[in-house]
């Protein structure tokens, strides 16, 4: 992360490695990692069950605006979010290049994800 994070600052991405650096932290807890968080993005492995359970349960953690997303990249987000109440708030985002410079990420709404949820996903990302 060091590294990286001072490559985009030498590359003028951002403007402080050390500013970034004091914002990160790291945590075991879902409800701590969602804690105020406006989108939250998972990687978990790519199994329908395992991402559905997980968005059952970071649905129910998450605040009410929280863009819920997983990089999945064979599983569309229909697949594991149809019964979640939250489920206008759930995509797929998948990056494209080197995750270290995400200057392309594919963003894959399900049927029922709210466009308002996509605009503000694309401005976040």
């Amino acid at each position: 992360m060091d590294t990286n994070l001072e490559d985009l600052e030498a590359v003028g991405e951002i403007s402080s490695a050390n500013e970034v650096r004091q914002r990160i932290s790291g945590t075991y807890d879902l409800t701590e990692s969602l804690d105020g968080a406006v989108m939250a993005i998972e990687n978990y492995p790519e199994n329908r069950d395992i991402k559905h359970d997980l968005f059952v349960e970071m649905d129910r953690l998450a605040g009410p605006d929280c863009i819920l997303c997983s990089s999945a990249s064979g599983i569309g987000a229909s697949e594991f979010t149809e019964d979640i109440e939250g489920r206008h708030l759930c995509v797929v985002t998948h990056p494209c290049n080197l995750p270290s410079f995400p200057r392309v990420v594919e963003i894959s709404p399900a049927p029922w994800t709210a466009p308002e949820v996509v605009e503000r996903c694309r401005e976040i990302m």
